[in-house]
C-alpha cells in the first residue's frame, strides 16, 4: 500500500511525539516508517513550496517553476514549486493513479482528505500516523499489519515500476562485473591398449 504524505502538515503536528522522538525532520521519518507496520512500502513524501536539500541533494527543476520528482534512500519527495502546494500535487498523483484504493493519504488537511476519499483512497489522520509510529518504535509493529505479516523491502523491479509510474527518472545501476569463464578441461579414461595378437611360428 504506497504511502503519500502531506509531509509538511505530518511533521508540524504538535504533542503526540515523546521528547525523545519530537523534532524529526524529513530523513528521521521516513526512517522511522521504514521500522513500522508501513515498512516495505513506497513512500511518497509531498512537500510545499521550493526544494530543500535531502540527503544533501536538490531535484532538477522541469521548468523553472515545477521541481522533478527525486528519490532519495526510501522515499520519493516531490516538491510543489512556487506556483503550486502540496494539496494540489497530491491530488494529481491520486488521480494519475489507476489503483487509488490502493493509496494510503496521510494528512489532517480537510481538503487533502477529501480529495481522497472521492478517489476512494484510504486516509489517515497526521496525529493517528504518528500515534502508530510511536507505538511501532516502543513495541514492535504489530504482525497482523494491514491484514498481513510485515513485509520486506521492496523489491529492485517494485522500486523502478512505482518510480516509474510517478515519472521519477530510474537510475540503472551498473552491470555487475562478469567474471571470465574458465576454459574446462575435459577427462578422459584410457584403458590400455590392445594386444597385437602374434603370429604363429612357421
Amino acid at each position: 500500500m504506497p504511502l503519500v504524505l502531506d509531509a509538511y502538515n505530518v511533521l508540524h503536528v504538535s504533542g503526540v511525539l515523546p521528547p525523545d522522538m519530537a523534532g524529526m525532520g524529513p530523513d528521521d521519518l521516513v526512517a522511522t516508517i521504514m521500522g513500522s507496520r508501513y515498512r516495505g512500502q513506497a513512500i511518497w513524501m509531498v512537500f510545499d513550496g521550493l526544494p530543500t536539500p535531502i540527503q544533501g541533494k536538490i531535484p532538477r527543476m522541469i521548468d523553472a517553476y515545477r521541481p522533478a520528482p527525486m528519490q532519495v534512500g526510501d522515499a520519493v519527495y516531490h516538491f510543489s514549486g512556487p506556483r503550486s502546494n502540496a494539496d494540489a500535487v497530491i491530488a494529481e498523483l491520486v488521480s494519475r493513479s489507476s489503483s487509488p484504493t490502493r493509496l494510503l493519504v496521510v494528512s489532517s488537511d480537510h481538503a487533502v482528505q477529501r480529495t481522497a476519499r472521492r478517489r476512494r483512497c484510504k486516509v489517515i489522520d497526521s496525529g493517528i500516523f504518528l500515534t502508530q509510529l510511536v507505538h511501532d518504535v516502543r513495541h514492535g509493529p504489530p504482525r497482523d499489519r494491514l491484514g498481513g505479516k510485515p513485509s520486506g523491502p521492496l523489491s529492485r523491479d517494485q522500486v523502478q515500476a512505482w518510480l516509474q509510474y510517478f515519472g521519477v527518472d530510474p537510475v540503472e545501476p551498473p552491470p555487475a562485473p562478469v567474471a571470465p569463464s574458465r576454459p574446462q578441461l575435459r577427462v578422459t579414461e584410457h584403458g590400455p591398449a590392445p594386444r597385437r595378437a602374434r603370429r604363429p611360428r612357421t
